[in-house]
């Protein structure tokens, strides 16, 4: 951050929801409270939406193929 001089100027984190994600973000917080930079990790970072949106769209497709399986079983069940 010195290299950059960024230091006091490191704002928000977009990241995603991975936890690897919330163990850099205390790594972050300790190292700028070591530097005297206060930071707040829950104030300080957003989850990046397209990410929130892509993890959504997942599940309801899942959900969608999961229910067409299940009606196909049971149609299938029914004509015996």
């Amino acid at each position: 951050m010195n290299t950059y001089n960024i230091k006091n100027k490191l704002f928000d984190v977009v990241i995603n929801n991975a936890s690897n994600n919330d163990t850099s973000k205390k790594k972050l917080e300790r190292v700028l409270s070591w530097r005297d930079i206060s930071w707040n990790r829950a104030q300080n970072s957003i989850s990046c939406m397209t990410h929130i949106i892509n993890l959504m769209t997942q599940e309801f497709i899942r959900a969608i193929k999961s229910k067409t399986l299940n009606d196909n079983f049971a149609v299938s069940l029914d004509d015996d």
